[in-house]
């Protein structure tokens, strides 16, 4: 459901960003980017084994929230979910995106 939210926000921000004044995009860019921050504190506390791969990537280094990597399962390659204790939450996340496919499909 989080990353549902900040998806929509990211899309949100890319489709309106042409539209809108500098001033009210960069209120919403420091929203999000406060967001992203409450996101990474509550990964670092459950996932600390993902503080090597944040370092790696370089994430947290996009000037603009909505080109942040939210290092999600789908995020890491297959080879390294067992190696990060994330097998779980990567099938639980492929389930889901399989789910939106099929409703996408569905809707045609």
């Amino acid at each position: 459901m989080l990353t549902q939210i900040f998806a929509g926000q990211i899309y949100h921000l890319r489709r309106v960003a042409k539209g809108l004044d500098k001033d009210v995009l960069s209120q919403r860019r420091g929203a999000l980017a406060n967001e992203i921050s409450t996101w990474r504190n509550t990964q670092a506390r459950l996932y600390p084994q993902l503080e090597d791969l944040v370092a790696l990537k370089n994430i947290g280094s996009s000037t603009d929230s909505e080109d942040e990597i939210l290092i999600l399962p789908f995020d890491v390659d297959r080879d390294h979910h067992q190696k990060l204790g994330r097998e779980a939450a990567a099938s639980y996340e492929f389930q889901l995106r399989e789910g939106e496919a099929n409703e996408a499909v569905t809707t045609l």
